[in-house]
């Protein structure tokens, strides 16, 4: 059996693990190898060592490219064909129902709705004209002949022009009385209304026509009174009839359908009839002027999240960060992903030291001899200051370093010749000189003198006075000249109050006020207290004329001030 006659028989078997994948998979390559070599880059489909999901991406390419030509290529041409014989088939239907209604005697509405169906079809198939037939009088008066397609039961004229392919004045009576008698109603209980008359002139200009919104099917030819029956007709027609290819499907459905869109087609095919006229410059310019529609339509579309900034989860696809390629930046170094190839690496790095003994921490060291330890050896760290400058000390040890380091031997039998150099030159200098000369002083007190390493020395002209080397603060005070207008500032800077800017006055102000609040709450947090002597001053000082009398016996007022006698002029002393 088949994996599909298993699956109608027994649907179940898909949840058991009798069915293997291969079978699906099999059964995907019979159906789809047929096309795939006409519509992809594959040959076939390959399954041989592939899982499932890779046999369906193979199945998604070749689909893809069959889904455009099957849906605008085959599926219109199928359609067109099972049209016209589902057509064929209803007129069968539609002649069988017209002999069952002719036997069984139930007549004109069933005749209503065949002639109905068989307009349509004859629309639909686009043929109007059919070929007269010598018909007898029997079949004149037969109800077969009174049934054939698209033709009326009678000959009738049409009185209000209302008679066309989709619809028949006597039928759409016939079918309202019907309905009428069913409900048990009565014609004549109502007088005789005319709806189909004429309407007055005066309202003619508000009354909708169905000619207005509609155009008028072609009528149908007194042909359709003259065929013949149904049988022969039926046989005349397969053999007359060609065979609808999709153009002729086409043409049959325009013309079937009702004609509403006039003004749209007309305005269409002039648009086409102008294109065609124009110049190639102006075609130029039109294909600019739609790409520059085109581009406008896309900047004032909908944007793709990822173009739309930051952006949250809820705002977003689900899954839909899977299909981008993120860049962000990371805090902390990445941890490295341990693989096989890493384990085996470390494995092999630990067995290549413990072989050769490389273990890479510090050797342990251990004091044996504790006798041997020499406190002489050890390094003491001197924290004076150093007398020689970093240059000089560099500069040393740079010469070490080029000249060799001299050792103590080498360094006395070089004082050793220095010695025997300076007394032979003594006593040459003695016997090449006509005076004794005294000999050279030694060195016997050294005197070390605390002195700055760099003396200045002062070299002044006599002529130049010495307010020349005052500095200007020195020369000149502020706080001396006694002018309110100037002021001093910490560094000594003099400026006058009208150079100061409005942001330095302010600055000043504030550091005033500054100043003025720290000394107010220094004296409200340490006050000063009062002698007794200061409070009785203070006491004595409110009331008037208190002299006091010191230790010398003067008399002073309260504030200290010596006070005057005052000498009492009589007339005695002015003159005349």
């Amino acid at each position: 059996m088949s994996l599909i006659e298993k699956l109608t028989s027994d649907p179940t078997q898909l949840l058991d693990s009798s069915v293997e994948s291969s079978e699906f998979l099999a059964l995907v390559k019979g159906i789809i190898d047929p096309i795939t070599k006409g519509h992809s880059v594959l040959d076939e489909i390959y399954i041989d060592g592939l899982d499932a999901s890779q046999v369906w991406q193979q199945a998604k390419i070749i689909l893809d490219n069959v889904t455009e030509e099957l849906l605008f290529d085959k599926l219109p041409s199928l359609k067109g064909a099972a049209g016209v014989k589902g057509g064929s088939e209803d007129e069968g239907d539609s002649d069988d129902g017209s002999d069952d209604g002719s036997e069984d005697g139930s007549g004109s509405e069933e005749v209503g709705e065949e002639s109905d169906d068989e307009a349509q079809h004859a629309e639909f198939d686009g043929e109007d004209d059919y070929e007269e037939e010598p018909i007898s009088e029997g079949e004149e008066n037969s109800p077969e002949a009174s049934t054939a397609k698209g033709e009326p039961v009678e000959d009738k004229k049409d009185v209000f022009g209302l008679n066309d392919g989709f619809f028949s004045i006597d039928d759409f009576n016939k079918q309202i009385l019907d309905q009428e008698r069913e409900q048990g109603g009565d014609l004549n209980d109502e007088d005789d209304v005319d709806y189909f008359g004429d309407i007055p002139d005066s309202d003619d200009d508000e009354v909708a026509y169905y000619d207005d919104f509609f155009a008028k099917p072609k009528e149908l030819k007194s042909d359709y009174k003259k065929a013949g029956s149904k049988k022969n007709k039926k046989a005349k027609k397969t053999e007359e009839e060609p065979e609808l290819n999709e153009d002729d499907f086409e043409d049959g459905m325009k013309s079937a359908m009702l004609d509403l869109f006039d003004d749209e087609d007309v305005v269409q095919e002039e648009e086409h009839q102008e294109e065609k006229n124009l110049s190639s410059f102006e075609r130029q310019q039109l294909a600019i002027q739609q790409e520059i529609a085109k581009l406008e339509n896309e900047a004032i579309a909908e944007k793709k999240w990822a173009m739309k900034g930051e952006t949250k989860a809820k705002d977003r696809p689900t899954d839909s960060l899977l299909d981008e390629d993120l860049e962000f930046e990371r805090t902390a170094k990445p941890v490295p992903v341990i693989t096989k190839d890493v384990t085996e690496s470390l494995e092999e790095m630990i067995r290549r030291r413990i072989k050769e003994g490389n273990f890479d921490d510090l050797p342990r060291r251990i004091i044996s001899d504790v006798t041997n330890f020499k406190p002489s050896s050890s390094f003491q760290l001197s924290e004076e200051k150093s007398s020689k400058s970093l240059a000089e000390l560099y500069e040393n040890e740079y010469k070490q370093e080029q000249d060799g380091e001299i050792s103590e031997e080498l360094q006395r039998a070089h004082d050793e010749v220095k010695d025997l150099f300076a007394s032979i030159s003594y006593k040459l200098d003695a016997l090449s000189s006509a005076h004794f000369i005294p000999k050279p002083a030694q060195k016997s007190i050294d005197i070390k003198v605390n002195a700055p390493t760099i003396s200045m020395e002062d070299a002044q002209p006599l002529t130049q006075s010495t307010g020349s080397t005052l500095a200007p603060q020195e020369i000149y005070n502020a706080t001396r000249s006694g002018d309110g207008n100037e002021i001093q500032l910490k560094s000594g800077t003099v400026f006058s109050r009208d150079e100061l800017t409005r942001e330095d006055k302010q600055r000043m102000r504030r550091a005033n006020k500054r100043k003025r609040s720290k000394e107010f709450k220094e004296r409200e947090q340490n006050p000063v207290k009062k002698s007794k002597k200061q409070q009785v001053i203070e006491t004595l000082s409110k009331a008037k004329n208190v002299t006091v009398i010191d230790s010398k016996g003067q008399r002073r007022d309260v504030e200290g001030n010596v006070k005057k006698d005052k000498v009492q002029q009589g007339t005695s002393s002015l003159k005349l």
